[in-house]
């Protein structure tokens, strides 16, 4: 079910889950959880401050894909995870088939593209959802799941 949320609305599933990450505790907030940079991180750092929650809300419907990377940075370095094979195979087919699409023009390729692309960030949203359920969030607080 979360994989078909995420699917189909990915940008409020980032939204909200970047919150449960960060435990409603939006002084935390860094843009796209700080995966470009401590440099960068910083510059952003200097807008967001004070506007944190109108600034993931902006992150998450302007730059979705960051924002679902940004979620899965911070539950890959809350649980010690590493991307496995199969993850990189997927990540790696959504590029190849964008950078297909531009390069032959193709409008097909390009559409594939894209539903590989949305197909993904659903369900990296629900594979996070799934590690916070199983590993508790934060680590130790595991839910009890009906």
């Amino acid at each position: 079910f979360t994989c078909l949320v995420g699917y189909c609305l990915p940008c409020c599933c980032a939204c909200q889950q970047r919150k449960k990450l960060l435990h409603d505790d939006m002084s935390n907030y860094e843009c796209c959880a700080g995966i470009w940079g401590r440099s960068c991180t910083d510059n952003c750092n200097k807008c967001t401050k004070g506007n944190e929650t109108c600034c993931l809300v902006l992150e998450s419907f302007c730059c979705t894909g960051c924002a679902v990377h940004g979620n899965r940075w911070i539950v890959m370095q809350q649980y010690g995870l590493e991307n496995d094979c199969c993850d990189v195979c997927i990540m790696w087919s959504s590029c190849i088939c964008s950078v297909l699409a531009c390069l032959l023009q193709d409008e097909n390729i390009a559409n594939l593209a894209d539903v590989i692309y949305w197909v993904v960030l659903g369900c990296m949203l629900a594979q996070h959802e799934h590690q916070m359920k199983t590993f508790g969030y934060p680590v130790g607080h595991i839910q009890v799941m009906k």
